[in-house]
Formats: C-alpha cells, structure tokens, sequence
C-alpha cells in the first residue's frame, strides 16, 4: 500500500472514531467501533477500539470460512450450521436512539441466504433482531432500534447463512451509536427528621420526611442504600415517610418522568447499641482460698462493672479474677455498658465450699523409734496390736532416710521364716471427732516389699463408724515403688466418730509394709470455737478457720467449750453440742438464721439491759432467759413487775422449781398470777401445786424477794413465729400481754399491726412502772413510738375495743435495740415535726402528769384524735391529773392529748385534778419541746390568777378542800412577744388582744412602770391603770369590752406610744 494513502486512511479513521460528536445540540456518542484492522488474519476473536472483546459462535455449523481475513469479517458457506459474530457487554444505561452502522459486503446470494443483526440485553435472554439483510449488498447500513428503560446493557448479534461455496458475507466495520440521556433533574430539597441513637431494650423512632416536593417526580426512602417502601408520589408540599426506629443511614432519591434522579440533601442516622452482657465462670465451684476466673462473654460493651456478691468484691476489668474469704454461695452480677450508656446485666452463682480441715493427723515425726503407740498432730491417740504374730516380726516406728518421708510405722522382718503366718498386725486410731463434717478423704504414704506373689499377702485399710463393724475400704497387693505411693480415698460417710484401721499380712521372709503421713480430712461450714467464757470471740486462735464468724458464717461450740458474747453478734447459724455452752450477756445480741441447741444456752438480764436472740429461721432446743423482774414492796421499787415469758413451752411448776429461792413465796402462795383480762383484775397466787403452762404473750404479776430485785430463770424454746393473743372485754376493757419474745420488739410496730383491735380512746400501750410516787402508770402512744422498744418478756397493758379481738405479736416486729424495761425509749425524738411537755402536778414525793403533743401531721386535730388522744385508765386514785379536749371540756379524761401545731398560738385546755384538803400541790412544766415564742399559762379562776410556767416557774397552790373534776384550772398557750433584757423603747414594745381570753397583753421589758390609757373609737376613756416595769409580760382584763376598735395608750416619763387594737 501506498504509504501516503495509508497515513490517509488513518486520519479518516481517527475522525471516524472520535467517541463522541454533536449534532443539532444532541450528543451521540460511539459505544462500539471494531474495522478488525488491528486484528490478524484468521483471528476469531478480538477487541474494539474501546477495548470491548468479540467471538464467535459455530452453533453447530462447519462453514468454510468464518473469521478475520484481510481487515475483514468473512463468512463463506455456513451450509448446515447458523453462526453467529457477536460482543461481550456493551454498556448503554445513559444512552437511547441506537444505530448499528455495519459495512457489509455479499457476493451470490440466493433467497435463503442473510445476515442478520441482534441484541441481547444485560447478558440474558432471548435474541431482539434489529435488522436483517436477503439481498447482495455493497456499502454502509444503518440499522436504528431502541430499547426498554431496564436495560442497561446489551450485546451485538450478526448471524450469517450461506449455502454454498461461492456465497460469502463480508463485514469490513461495524459500529454502535447511541445518543446520551440528557435530564433535568429533580429539584434539590432536605430530609428532615432527627438522629436517633438508643439503646435496643429502650425502643426510640423518629418520623423521617421530606421538606418539600414536586408534583410528577417520586421520592423513594432508601435505608443504607436499598429501598426502604415504595416510593412517594409529590404533591407540591412537605412530605412524611412515617416512624422509624430501624437502624440505618435513611436518604431519599427522587425520580421524575424523564428518569432522571437526584439525591436528596441530608439524612437521618439511627443507631441502635445492642449491649448483651455473659460470662462463665472456671469453675464453678471452689474451695475456700483458690481464685475464681471469670471470663467475660458480652459484646458491644465497652466497659464493665463486676459485682462478686459478698459485699465486699467489685472489678472494673473485662474478665477479672476474684477470692472470696467465706463460703456461701454467691449471686455474681455483670452490667456491661457500650455506647450511649447502653447497657446490659447478667448473673450467675459461684459456689464456695469450705476448705478440707485435717482431723487426724501423723507423720510419726514426734514418735521415738520403735514406738507401738503414739499422739497425732491434733491430740487422738492411736496403737497398734501384734498379738497375733512371731516374736521376730518388727512392729513400730522407724525413722528410715531411705525414704523420702523419713518415719515409717513398719510390720516386717529380715529372718528366714514365715512372716506372719496368715495372721496379721492391725494399726488403729482412737475414735476421731467427726460430727458436722462430710466429704471425708483418707490419705497416706503406703510401701510394700514383698517376695512371693501369695493371697495371704495384702495391706486393707478400714473405717469403724460410731464404734460400729469394721468397713473395708481398700485392699492393697504387690510391690510398691522403691519410694512407695501416696495413696487416698474419699469416704462417704455420716457420724459422729471415726476409727481408722490398717490391717498388715505377709506369709514370707523379707517382707515389709510400712504406712506414714496418716491425714483425714473433712469439710465443714462450722467455725469451731475452742475458748473457754473467759475468752474473747476476737481471739483468732481461738476458731477453727482462724478468723472471726462474719454474718455469713456458721458457728459450732464444741463439748466442754463455752461462748460469751458480751456484743452484739450475727451469725448464718449457731449450733451448740451437748456439753457445750453459750451465754449471751446482758449487753450482748445474737441474730441468727438458724440455732440448733444440745447444750446450755444462756439469755442473761439486769436492772437496765436484756439480751436478745432473734432466730430469722429455725430453732431447736431450749434456751435459758434470766429475766430481771422487781423484788416484793422493794427499797427502790415498790412492789411487782409486770412481765411475761420470753420462752415457749414451760410450765408453772417448772419455773416454781427453777425459781424457789427468787420468786417471793410463802411456801405455799408464791408472787407470780395471771391477769383476768376483760373482768376484775389480777387473779389469785399460783401455789406449789398449781398445774399449767406458762401462755406466749401472757402478762403475770411477779415479784422477787423483799429487796431483792433478781433475775427470774424462764426455760423453753425461742418463740420465731407469730403469737396471737384474745383478747377480752367483758367488765372491762383492760388486758395484760407480753413481749413473747427473746429480744426487744418495736412499739411502733406493735401499734400499727394493732391500733385496729384496741379501744379507740386508749390506743396506747400502759405500762405499770412500779412508782407508787407516780401513779404506778405510764403512757406510750402513737406520739411516742418511733424509736421505742418493749425489752423481751415485758408485760403492759392494752384496752381492747371488741372482746375476743386478736392482737398479735409478729417476728417482724423483733429488734436487738433497747436497754431498760418498763419500755425503753423515752426521751426518743418521734417522727414528724413534733412540739411536747408534761404538765406536772407534786404533793411531797408523788408525782402525777398529763402529757401534750402538737404535731404538724393531718392526723390530729383539736378533737378527738383514734391513735393520738388517750383516756385516762380509771384505778380509783384520789390524786389524778388529766386534760380535756381544747373544743369539748366535757369529753373524757385524757392521759395525753394531741394538737395540731397551730394550737400553741392562742388556744386554751381545761386541766382536770384530784386533790385532797389540807395539802400543799405545785403545778409545773417537765420535759418541754416547745417554740421559745410559746407562753404557756396556767389559769386558776378561783384566784383569779395566771401563771406563766416557762422557764421552770410554777404555780403552787394551798388546799382547804378537796378539789375533784374540770372547771377551775385551764392552760393557755400565747405567742411570746417579749424582747431581750435591754433598754426598749416603748415603740418596740408588743400591744395586743388575746380574744379568748378577753385580754389586752403588753409585752417587753419596760424602763420604768408605765401608765395606760384605753380609748374607745370615740376617743372617750374607758380604762386607765399602771404597769409595772418588772414584768415582762402585762395583762389587763377587758371582759366587759364590747366588740370593737380601740386605742391603748402608753405613756412614762421619757415616750408615748398608742395602738389601735380589736376587741371581739
């Protein structure tokens, strides 16, 4: 070829393959372009110039010629076949309007003879034609198609037919046009709707939207990319895809009717934490001191918080390793936290068992040579018994440095005879204390030479139970190691007391068995206690474990041993041996889950604290309580006690028996009786032959020896369950109970479970103090519970509302506070906001009292209030003191009264007395809380006279006849307008009337005496008179005011003052 015309050429072709060109603003570009000029001859395969591959397909067919030939396509005579020239993939998703322009050139066709022109689109499916061609052809032919908008992608098919050997098809080029999509896209707008990030036990969603559309485009929700629905049409507005809470990336595509799209500004991210919290646990159980491996399992945390359960254990770390210092078994609690604070929790239980301790020990160390008998480590004595065998035959200890453990107890010889003869030599242990123990092992060092292999050669080993039969536990033939073996075996068994027997036999010369380092150990709960009463329960060597029962421990004392607790103690369980003894001291508690009592077990008391036990689960045995109880028309006491019993299950004649020289008796009479509840009173003396048992939550009468206040012995068992007590109301409503109890119980505990069955004017406890000088009474109510503790076995008094109500004593009430008896516990700040005094009343040494309370709870009221006023208890006494109600003077008699807060301020009580002619009585405050700015004042009408009673005054008061009832005496309460002891002007001075009282007061200190001058709202004078300076508090009377305004006038030498005032 000519060179020019090839450069030629060139030029023409690269014009001809620009990828793309423009025409009338249209853009068309060239998908494909093969002039299979680059290919070479014979090539049936190839690539286009934007590096699309092509083949070929014979499908079955054997032409002539189907492949490259001088830059050609050549296809001569297919005969039976149809082949077919086609491409790989050709890209066309932004394309349309196609056009295959192939330069074909045909020589002889005849009518069946074509070339035909196809696609096939992405990849799959059937043949599409696009144009076929019957006649000889010589030149360029365009062939337009289109396709459908799910294609993307298509390939070129040309099939050829030709049916004899002068007929040929040859295809010079061919190319692939398409013009490019061009689109206005869809107008921009933001997804709307908040991030979201939660945690996936606490579901959140978030409504996604749209914040504005287009009417004709379609907005499709896509969540990470897929979509997420069907797509929205647009109205012209916002738009809402509704609540999602999934996690995902959401966006939103638009689409409009040309297909074009666009992606939405903005998006909306929801992430969901997912914490999950696991672990196991390597192993899990574990003896007492080995290290517990946990092994964290969570996923999506990042932090972890480990809670090993004993109270004491925490971890930061993943996977943390932990040792528990009691056994018990433990509730292990993981919370694993991720993001967001996400967190979850899981718990497993972990199991620790007691450390093995040794109960017999020996390695024969300590023994001398030769020695048949001998003391372990840990005081059992053990021997041996050859009675049986040869004279010749060695049987002791040996201290032998062949072997590794040194001493050696040998049965063997070094003669030429028979050994033992088919007898044998036992070894044997005295009996070893194994009670409260389990998971026995056995172990010891075991040699046996032996010669000749007979039956009659053996070592066994055997236990004997509870000095029962022998039990064989193993039987050892053959030779041993040089060194010997260890060996041990595990014995599950139950007991008391252990015996261990080895039992040695050989039939010949030269044989030996030797055992050492004889160990039994077992497991137990327990802490033992070794001490006597006289040692100290932190005394570490003291307690098997040697460490000091926490609440979680287990505590046994032993026979012969003794434990005081002169503290208070808790304890998981308590169990006390036949022989043992355990004494609780009168400053001492015990608080156990369970007790098992086989010994003595001792509650001890004295004239101001009384032991506790309270036994949360199971109790069994008796215990001893020594109650302390007053003596018989005492010194310091003037006669009885009210108690009951703190134990259950004993009967008269045993507490006469265990008490003859405590209990006052005549020999006959003894002080100790019932109370008739609901009828008369207390019912007559037990005698020496009385027979019954001593009731649960009973009060008695009782007295010790004249001067001789004394501890009462009570033995039975400890009372854990609820006690009902009927109560009575027959002639009266007065019952006597007791604490039944081994410990204090609460009193606000015991009214709340049983102000319901108890008189409504006298829900208080009474409670006989034994004071004649006192009115032998004192009250607790409602006002005075909190923090109040009835001491165990006391007895008081309660009213009951119905006859045959039950009150009821219940274990929750049980507590190890409180000391002294007669209920203990008052001088104890109550609940709420709380204001009180006594107002005494003193003749020589007797004393008598009414108690207020003013409270800020809605709860009271100044009428009769259930559970805050109570009645007085009607005894026949010629001396009494009571209050009425402020709005009903003509109520009952009130031991104590409650008022609302407000009362302190201008209100007034009618006081109640019994006095007796020719004696002098004084009037008086005691144990006052109240505001500083209340006055209290005691009126006495007969005398015209008021009497403040703060700051310790009183008012004393000379009788010249008996005095009995209401009406004479009342107390009024005023706020307290003086000012401190200083030079005042009179401007600073407190001018007011005090309606209920009809009374104008004038407070402050004054420099000088002062005259006043009442004007009425006509300026016309209507009382004058002088103050004196000495009282910081003046009253002038006013009672034949009539309702109105007034001025008060006051004037001295140096100022004046006035003030209108109302007068109702």
């Amino acid at each position: 070829m000519n060179p020019k015309y090839s450069i030629f050429l060139k030029i023409v072709c690269v014009l001809i393959c620009l990828h793309s060109y423009s025409t009338d603003g249209q853009t068309t570009d060239i998908l494909f372009y093969e002039d299979f000029t680059d290919e070479s001859n014979n090539a049936t395969t190839g690539t286009d110039d934007y590096n699309i591959d092509w083949q070929i397909d014979l499908n079955g067919a054997n032409p002539r010629e189907f492949k490259v030939k001088n830059d050609e396509f050549k296809s001569k005579d297919t005969r039976s076949g149809i082949p077919h020239w086609y491409t790989d993939q050709i890209d066309v998703s932004s394309h349309e309007n196609f056009i295959i322009r192939a330069a074909i050139k045909t020589k002889k066709l005849e009518n069946s003879d074509y070339i035909k022109f196809f696609y096939k689109k992405n990849g799959s499916g059937e043949l599409i034609l696009i144009d076929e061609f019957f006649n000889d052809l010589d030149g360029d032919q365009d062939m337009p198609f289109t396709v459908d908008a799910e294609t993307t992608s298509i390939q070129i098919y040309v099939e050829f037919r030709s049916n004899d050997s002068k007929e040929e098809h040859k295809l010079k080029d061919i190319r692939l046009t398409g013009e490019l999509v061009t689109c206005s896209n869809p107008t921009t707008y933001t997804v709307s709707g908040n991030d979201l990030a939660y945690c996936s036990d606490n579901p959140q969603e978030t409504t996604i939207g749209l914040s504005d559309s287009d009417v004709g485009v379609d907005y499709q929700l896509l969540k990470d990319g897929v979509n997420e629905g069907a797509p929205i049409a647009g109205t012209g507005s916002a738009l809402s895809y509704g609540a999602f809470s999934d996690n995902g990336t959401y966006t939103i595509e638009a689409t409009n009717s040309e297909g074009c799209t666009q992606t939405m500004t903005g998006n909306v991210v929801i992430t969901v934490t997912n914490v999950t919290s696991a672990f196991s646990i390597t192993p899990t159980s574990v003896v007492l001191g080995n290290s517990v491996q946990f092994n964290n399992l969570s996923s999506n945390a990042t932090s972890y918080a480990w809670d090993f359960g004993d109270s004491f254990g925490t971890s930061l770390f993943a996977s943390p390793s932990y040792t528990y210092n009691a056994t018990g078994t433990y509730t292990v609690t993981l919370v694993a936290t991720g993001a967001n604070g996400c967190n979850a929790t899981s718990t497993q239980n972990i199991t620790i068992t007691p450390a093995p301790d040794e109960l017999f020990y020996e390695d024969f160390s300590t023994e001398a040579n030769g020695a048949t008998s001998g003391t372990d480590l840990y005081g059992t004595t053990w021997g041996s018994d050859d009675t049986n065998v040869d004279d010749d035959i060695f049987v002791g200890v040996y201290d032998d440095s062949e072997y590794p453990i040194g001493t050696v107890f040998w049965v063997g010889n070094d003669d030429e005879d028979d050994g033992t003869n088919g007898d044998y030599v036992w070894w044997y242990t005295d009996n070893i204390d194994i009670q409260d123990y389990e998971n026995f092992n056995l172990s010891m060092w075991v040699e046996f030479y032996q010669i000749e292999d007979e039956t009659d050669d053996y070592i066994k080993f055997y236990y004997k139970l509870d000095d029962g039969d022998l039990v064989l536990i193993d039987t050892m033939r053959g030779d041993f190691d040089d060194d010997g073996d260890y060996e041990d075996w595990d014995l599950d068994i139950t007991g008391n007391t252990l015996q261990i027997w080895v039992q040695f036999s050989h039939d010949y010369e030269d044989e030996w068995h030797g055992i050492g380092n004889v160990k039994l150990t077992g497991t137990t709960n327990y802490n033992f206690w070794s001490g006597s009463e006289n040692d100290v329960i932190s005394n570490t060597s003291k307690w098997s474990k040697g460490t000091v029962p926490t609440s979680s421990s287990d505590v046994l004392i032993p026979s012969s041993k003794h434990l005081k607790l002169i503290s208070d103690h808790t304890f998981n369980a308590v169990k006390v041996r036949s022989g043992a003894e355990l004494t609780v001291a009168y400053n001492g508690s015990l608080i156990v889950n369970d007790f098992t009592n086989n010994g003595t077990m001792r509650l001890n008391s004295d004239a101001e604290e009384f032991s506790s036990l309270v036994v949360n689960g199971t109790a069994s045995g008796d215990v001893i309580y020594n109650r302390w109880t007053n003596n018989f028309e005492g010194v310091t006491a003037s006669g009885n006690d009210v108690i009951g019993s703190p134990v259950v299950g004993e009967s008269w004649q045993s507490v006469k028996t265990n008490n003859e020289s405590v209990i006052y008796n005549n020999g006959t009479l003894y002080s100790f009786t019932p109370y008739l509840s609901g009828f008369y009173g207390w019912s007559d003396y037990y005698t020496s032959t009385t027979q019954t048992t001593i009731t649960p939550g009973r009060g008695y009468r009782v007295a010790t020896f004249q001067g001789s206040s004394a501890p009462v012995k009570f033995t039975g068992t400890v009372q854990t369950g609820t006690v009902n007590v009927t109560l009575r109301r027959v002639n009266n409503p007065w019952n006597v109970v007791a604490n039944p109890y081994t410990s204090y119980i609460s009193l606000s505990d015991f009214l709340s479970a049983n102000a319901a069955v108890l008189d409504d004017s006298k829900v208080y406890v009474l409670a006989y103090n034994g004071l004649e000088n006192d009115s032998y009474w004192t009250y607790y109510n409602t006002n005075d519970a909190a923090g109040v503790y009835i001491a165990p076995g006391q007895g008081f008094y309660v009213a009951a509302k119905s006859d045959n109500a039950t009150l009821t004593f219940t274990p929750s009430m049980r507590t190890i506070q409180g000391d002294d008896d007669f209920i203990d516990g008052r001088s104890v700040s109550v609940q709420n906001t709380v204001y009180k005094f006594k107002l005494n009343i003193n003749s020589g040494d007797n004393n008598r009292h009414t108690k207020f309370y003013f409270r800020d709870t809605e709860a009271v009221s100044e009428d009769f209030d259930r559970a805050y006023d109570g009645v007085l208890k009607e005894d026949g006494d010629n001396f009494k003191l009571y209050s009425k109600l402020i709005t009903n003077s003509e109520t009952e008699k009130l031991a104590f009264q409650t008022a609302p807060i407000s009362s302190l301020s201008e209100s007034s009580i009618a006081i109640g007395v019994n006095m007796t002619s020719g004696q002098q009585f004084t009037f008086s405050l005691k144990d006052v809380d109240i505001p500083q700015e209340t006055l209290v004042y005691l009126e006495d009408r007969d005398k015209d006279t008021w009497t403040l009673l703060n700051d310790g005054n009183s008012y004393v008061i000379n009788t010249s006849e008996t005095i009995s009832g209401s009406g004479r005496f009342f107390l009024h309460f005023e706020p307290n307008d003086a000012l401190s002891n200083k030079d005042i002007d009179l401007n600073e001075v407190g001018i007011k009337a005090i309606h209920n009282t009809k009374q104008i007061i004038i407070s402050g200190q004054l420099d000088e005496d002062t005259n006043v001058t009442i004007y009425d709202i006509n300026g016309k004078t209507i009382l004058k008179t002088t103050i004196d300076a000495y009282n910081t508090t003046n009253r002038i009377d006013v009672k034949n005011l009539i309702t109105g305004i007034y001025l008060v006038k006051l004037n001295n030498n140096s100022q004046t003052v006035s003030k209108q005032i109302l007068v109702k």
